[in-house]
C-alpha cells in the first residue's frame, strides 16, 4: 500500500482532473484555485457532454472530484481512514460454477486483499477531523478555535 502522503497526493490530483472535467468549476492559475462557472456556461457545456444526460454526468464528475479531494486532504494531513480487508478472489473460470460454489463456501476460490475507506468515528491522535483539517486559528490565549461551520459539524457528529 502507498504511504498516506503519496496516496493523498494522487487523490488530490485525481480530484483536480474530475473537478475540471465537471464543467462546474474551472482552474484559475493566477489565483491557484477553482472558480465556479456561471449557470449559462455550465448549461451550455453540459449539453456538449450529452444532450440528455450531460447535467447528470457533470454533477457526478463534480461529486466524485469532491470526494477524492476530501480523501486526499485527509491523507496528506495525517488522517488515514484506509483499512485492509480480504474479499473473495475474482472468478477465474465459469461464473455460474463459481457462484454456486461461493454460495456454499464463500472462501472456496481464495481471497485477495483490498483497501476500503472506513468512515466511522474518526479519532486520529486524539483529534477530530474538524480539528485535523482546520487551519491554525490562533487566538490571544494560544488556543485553536475552528470556524463556526466546523464547530457545528463537530457537534452534530
Amino acid at each position: 500500500m502507498r504511504s498516506s502522503l503519496e496516496d493523498g497526493r494522487l487523490q488530490i490530483t485525481a480530484a483536480a482532473a474530475l473537478l475540471d472535467r465537471s464543467r462546474l468549476v474551472h482552474w484559475n492559475a493566477d489565483l491557484a484555485r477553482f472558480i465556479p462557472v456561471s449557470r449559462d456556461i455550465f448549461e451550455a457545456a453540459c449539453r456538449e457532454v450529452d444532450p440528455a444526460f450531460g447535467r447528470l454526468i457533470c454533477w457526478m464528475l463534480f461529486s466524485a472530484g469532491a470526494e477524492f479531494l476530501a480523501k486526499g486532504v485527509c491523507l496528506t494531513r495525517g488522517v488515514d481512514m484506509r483499512r485492509h480487508c480480504d474479499v473473495p478472489a475474482c472468478p477465474d473460470g465459469d461464473i455460474d460454477e463459481w457462484a454456486a460454489e461461493f454460495l456454499k463456501e464463500p472462501s472456496c476460490g481464495g481471497t485477495s486483499e483490498t483497501t476500503y475507506w472506513h468512515y466511522g468515528a474518526v479519532d486520529h491522535q486524539d483529534r477530530t477531523v474538524a480539528q485535523t483539517l482546520q487551519p491554525r486559528w490562533g487566538n490571544p490565549k494560544g488556543e485553536e478555535s475552528p470556524p463556526s461551520c466546523l464547530r457545528v459539524a463537530q457537534n452534530c457528529g
